[in-house]
């Protein structure tokens, strides 16, 4: 994302922090979606947050969990799928393109090598 980077010292760009963010919260709906009859006993017996790898925290009162598998599957992916849209006007935002808000739809393929063109 060097468009929307600026370099805090040879190792460091403060894209990494808002990026992070949307991964993070990627993680944790993706368990959610997968994982959400376990996680709902687990907060049946008291538990809160739930810690995964990266040490990524979940906390469980932040999302529904009664509900079957297959609703949590599509519940989720939903909401997944909007996180990713709302990373994506950010970066066009953050890119200073505000015209590709307003474009028609692009296949995945036009839009990949119409930010790989942004100048």
């Amino acid at each position: 994302m060097p468009e929307t980077s600026v370099e805090i010292d040879s190792e460091t760009y403060d894209w990494r922090e808002w990026v992070n963010e949307y991964i993070n919260e990627s993680k944790r709906l993706l368990t959610v979606r997968r994982k959400n009859v376990l996680l709902k006993h687990l907060s049946d017996f008291g538990a809160t947050t739930l810690e995964r790898k990266h040490e990524v925290q979940i906390d469980l009162t932040a999302y529904e969990l009664d509900m079957y598998p297959a609703e949590a599957k599509t519940v989720y992916a939903t909401a997944h799928e909007e996180l990713w849209i709302e990373f994506v006007e950010e970066a066009v935002e953050r890119t200073d393109n505000p015209e590709l808000m307003e474009a028609p739809g692009l296949s995945k393929a036009e839009f990949a090598e119409k930010i790989r063109t942004l100048k």
